[in-house]
């Protein structure tokens, strides 16, 4: 089986230590919800998948709840036209939790079907971290479909089926381009990480 971000106490403490403080850096300078109209880019899933890949599902799982915790204190510092969502816990933490494991899932997968090797592997990276993307996405936007519908339609003056094409755009303008930054700089960045030493204690 494909064994994930199995690496030394020492670089597993500095690696998270570090992606965290990215993340802060991210949402305190905006560059991890760069807002766009009325709804916001993000890049705060990288960080989150350069962790499960680099460090493990443990790692991946701590920086998603960081990424959903931060998204929902930005609903309250920062609010927008559509703050109100991401105001709801179970809509900004949860889905952001399980970008890592739906990501760990199919790298798992990818590698008990594929042959082991560098290009498996890096595949593997690449598929991971496009699902885990989308897994996000879709969460989000079907959370937001299924509870604040009348709300967003509302708060936009639209329809409720303006509200629901609004939706279904937000997944191919926002989603789809999360994605792909994800499977290019995920692999990228954790590709850098590998060559980085090996110190400390064994596993």
């Amino acid at each position: 089986m494909m064994r994930i971000g199995k690496r030394t106490d020492t670089r597993k403490i500095a690696i998270t230590g570090m992606l965290l403080a990215v993340m802060l850096v991210f949402n305190f300078t905006s560059i991890g919800f760069i807002q766009i109209g009325v709804v916001a880019f993000t890049t705060m899933h990288i960080p989150v998948l350069v962790g499960l890949i680099s460090e493990g599902l443990l790692t991946g799982v701590i920086l998603g709840f960081v990424f959903g915790l931060l998204s929902f204190i930005k609903s309250y510092t920062t609010p927008t036209v559509l703050y109100f969502i991401f105001q709801n816990p179970l809509i900004s933490i949860p889905p952001r939790i399980l970008i890592p494991v739906a990501a760990w899932a199919v790298m798992l997968l990818v590698g008990k079907l594929a042959r082991k090797g560098t290009h498996t592997k890096h595949i593997s990276r690449v598929i991971g971290a496009v699902v885990g993307s989308l897994t996000n996405t879709v969460l989000i936007l079907g959370l937001m479909a299924m509870f604040f519908a009348p709300r967003m339609a509302e708060a936009l003056a639209y329809s409720r089926a303006e509200v629901t094409t609004f939706i279904y755009t937000l997944g191919l303008t926002n989603g789809l381009p999360e994605a792909i930054l994800a499977g290019i700089a995920v692999p990228a960045l954790c590709a850098a990480l590998d060559r980085l030493p090996q110190t400390g204690k064994p596993e």
